[in-house]
């Protein structure tokens, strides 16, 4: 369970088929295995793993109606309004959320989707996927069963950072994050790559075309023109860049 899940197993359709999508009319390749948990009649009770009511046996089925004890039991009893039994406003309590899969997703799979679906936005309308499909790609209707009732939050929150009232700002600023990867990567103020960070807004540094006026992506630029880190991304799971931004978090306070 504490093992690194990539988005790749849940994907829905693939980067290669998200990309050159162009109607929604093809159906993805897990669309196969999912069709067994959606809708409505027979084709949910394959969800509790139990046999299908046409696979039991006749007399069985005659024994379980004649033995009706329990339920005979059942419906004479009451209940005072005092009593414990009854779930009310004022005694429920929710069971607490699970975090422990979402936690254990990659951050850099999950980044990785979010370019995907960013790089859309130049494409004229109706020549890219509709929001729906790219609400799809990025949220597949495996992912969420994989879940088995955990909770997303985890990666929710990273999607829509702004959205998340449960923690406070880091306080970071454009400022601060130019000067943070330039202190890092130790550049004179005045090399092209620091010139790239401090001005991504002015299209005659040199940056790429589709970075210009991007931050992230300059930066990312810079990275691997310096060949700094992975072609895979950051090994990290989401759950640990959540404890990292709650990091940065504390130090603003």
């Amino acid at each position: 369970a504490n093992q690194k899940r990539s988005w790749t197993e849940f994907a829905c359709p693939s980067d290669a088929e998200f990309s050159g999508r162009i109607t929604s009319q093809t159906r993805c390749r897990d669309h196969v295995a999912i069709d067994k948990y959606e809708g409505d009649g027979d084709s949910g009770r394959e969800t509790h793993g139990g046999p299908d009511v046409a696979d039991v046996p006749p007399e069985q089925i005659e024994n379980d109606e004649g033995d009706d004890t329990n339920a005979s039991d059942d419906e004479g009893q009451t209940f005072d309004e005092d009593s414990t039994n009854i779930v009310t406003l004022d005694n429920y309590k929710p069971k607490p959320p699970s975090y422990k899969k979402a936690n254990t997703l990659s951050y850099a799979a999950l980044a990785k989707r979010l370019e995907v679906i960013w790089r859309q936005r130049k494409k004229p309308p109706g020549k890219g996927p509709s929001k729906q499909e790219r609400l799809k790609y990025l949220l597949p209707d495996k992912l969420l069963l994989w879940l088995e009732g955990d909770s997303p939050f985890p990666f929710i929150r990273l999607i829509l950072s702004d959205r998340d009232s449960s923690r406070a700002v880091s306080g970071l600023k454009e400022a601060s994050i130019q000067s943070a990867y330039c202190s890092a990567m130790s550049l004179d103020k005045n090399s092209t790559h620091a010139k790239q960070i401090n001005h991504y807004r002015d299209h005659s540094k040199g940056m790429k075309k589709d970075s210009v006026a991007d931050l992230s992506s300059v930066i990312s630029d810079v990275l691997d023109a310096r060949g700094i880190g992975s072609k895979d991304g950051s090994d990290m799971t989401v759950g640990e860049v959540n404890d990292w931004v709650d990091v940065l978090v504390d130090l603003y306070k």
